[in-house]
């Protein structure tokens, strides 16, 4: 079983064990799929004034989604590991953003980027920030709820989009077949398209938000591995998610498991951080 590709291991745990919001388990999993290479990350890391626990999913394959999506980590976990507070989780991705600007730099590409899903705890407060398709998500009791919305094309302008493309490929001299294959490849692009990212320019393109957080608490960070493209709904039914959440001893590596078992051919890089108060 492949090893999780990047871990930042919490520590000073005694001064944040003063905050009120203090994590009981922190876990984190990944695994490259059916994919040939990782372009996944991601970052635990317990600072002097917060806890972040973020994912970074890289884009632009051998254009250097590997090295921006590390990048942007290294860069995440130093902010908070130098004394971030959790109020300035934006102030932090902003600098993850820089990061992956200097990889499209060095690489002279404009491909190569980074999706970010990341929660930040501390001092009474918790927040979450993101660019993208990476997700966060909140267990309290039974209810599993979205934190982050995808910036990404929603399903109905993606039908629209197919439709204008289709009906102009009838009006060529396209064959049946070839406009078929057409289709579907502007399909699986759409799918996978982000209207975001880390390293599009140089004001970072995202959110950041305050969300409420207590004792009892679960939070998800995970990839767009554990999305179905399609649908844009989690692989996993919600109660699966919420069982492993609640109960399962490694919740990142239960979850990773339960999705890698769904015997996907096309299954994408996945990763999960989970963060139980």
């Amino acid at each position: 079983m492949p090893q999780p590709r990047r871990v930042n291991r919490p520590a000073r745990a005694a001064s944040a064990a003063a905050a009120p919001l203090t994590p009981t388990l922190v876990r984190a999993w990944s695994h490259i799929g059916c994919r040939s290479r990782q372009e996944d990350a991601y970052v635990l890391e317990l600072g002097p004034a917060a806890l972040v626990a973020a994912v970074v999913d890289g884009m632009g394959g051998h254009a250097g989604g590997d090295v921006a999506a590390l990048a942007a980590a290294d860069a995440l976990a130093s902010e908070f590991r130098e004394g971030r507070a959790a109020k300035e989780l934006y102030a932090a991705l902003a600098s993850a953003n820089m990061a992956v600007r200097k990889v499209r730099k060095a690489k002279r590409t404009a491909d190569a980027g980074a999706t970010v899903a990341a929660i930040a705890m501390g001092g009474g407060r918790a927040l979450v920030g993101w660019s993208g398709d990476c997700r966060a998500y909140r267990l309290r009791g039974r209810k599993l709820t979205a934190l982050t919305v995808d910036h990404a094309p929603d399903a109905s302008a993606v039908k629209e989009h197919l439709s204008i493309l289709e009906e102009a490929l009838t009006k060529t001299r396209v064959s049946p077949s070839q406009r078929a294959l057409y289709l579907t490849l502007a399909e699986a692009r759409c799918s996978s398209a982000v209207m975001k990212c880390l390293g599009s320019s140089d004001r970072l393109d995202g959110e950041v938000q305050n969300i409420e957080a207590r004792p009892g608490d679960v939070f998800l960070v995970c990839s767009d591995g554990l999305v179905d493209h399609d649908t844009r709904k989690l692989k996993l039914r919600d109660a699966t998610v919420a069982t492993a959440l609640r109960s399962a001893e490694d919740p990142a590596r239960a979850l990773v498991d339960a999705v890698l078992a769904l015997d996907d051919p096309t299954q994408d890089n996945v990763t999960v951080v989970v963060v139980r108060l």
